[in-house]
């Protein structure tokens, strides 16, 4: 099994947790990418060899919290860094569109899909001398910069920024329960990005933002923990 660094990555399948996957992959360290597609399975094996340990996992369902700790088990001996990343976007941007059924679909994976991972990976995460828990996050779940009105009138989704709002509490919560321990919760707005359902003030490609993410993680303090942030910007307000 493998002692050097390790690195879980969920919705490591494309955008931005296949970009922290190259990151984290080309600097030498060991992966567990987690993903729900096949092809996406045999794809990340086939292009990352031996140091490379692919998990096919649906963190809609507790089913996963079984899997991972499988793979964990049978390829490594701790873990140093969780990415909560795995999620998608929402439609409907007004009450009369929104759906109970979407944001139960976004809170499964982005709220619960989180508290999965994290709840497997836990055991592995306490065998290191410094371990981190980053949920990738979004402005769009700051209660101050939506009561401020930041993003009045700009159709972002009700059931995305629910779903997010609800991981940052979690964050909250696996910061306050690992305090004083070796295991660091933050929650991480990656940045703007540019892709096809981007923002108008996208600023940022999931390659340059995990690359931001990689070097923040080399520089955060043993201790700090609990803080909303945006790697090479600064914090945020929760």
């Amino acid at each position: 099994m493998r002692a050097n660094r390790t690195v879980l990555i969920t919705g490591a399948g494309r955008g931005y947790g296949a970009a922290l996957q190259t990151a984290f992959a080309s600097e030498g360290w060991t992966t567990l990418p987690l993903v729900r597609k096949v092809e996406h399975f045999a794809h990340l094996k086939e292009r990352w060899g031996d140091t490379c340990f692919p998990i096919l996992a649906d963190l809609s369902s507790d089913m996963a919290i079984a899997e991972i700790q499988k793979s964990l088990e049978e390829n490594v001996q701790s873990l140093n860094v969780l990415i909560n990343n795995a999620g998608f976007g929402g439609e409907a941007s007004r009450l009369a569109d929104v759906t109970t059924d979407e944001v139960l679909d976004l809170f499964e994976v982005h709220c619960l899909g989180a508290l999965r991972a994290t709840k497997a990976a836990a055991p592995w995460l306490r065998k290191t001398e410094q371990s981190f828990v980053v949920n990738v996050s979004s402005r769009l779940a700051s209660l101050t910069k939506n009561a401020s009105g930041e993003f009045s009138g700009r159709g972002f989704s009700y059931s995305y920024r629910i779903a997010k709002a609800a991981q940052n509490m979690l964050t909250l919560c696996l910061a306050d329960e690992f305090a004083n321990s070796n295991v660091s919760v933050f929650a991480v707005h990656p940045g703007r990005f540019h892709t096809a359902s981007g923002s108008s003030d996208a600023d940022v490609t999931p390659a340059e933002a995990a690359a931001r993410l990689f070097h923040w993680l080399g520089t955060a303090e043993r201790g700090e923990s609990g803080v909303f942030l945006e790697p090479g910007v600064g914090d945020l307000a929760w």
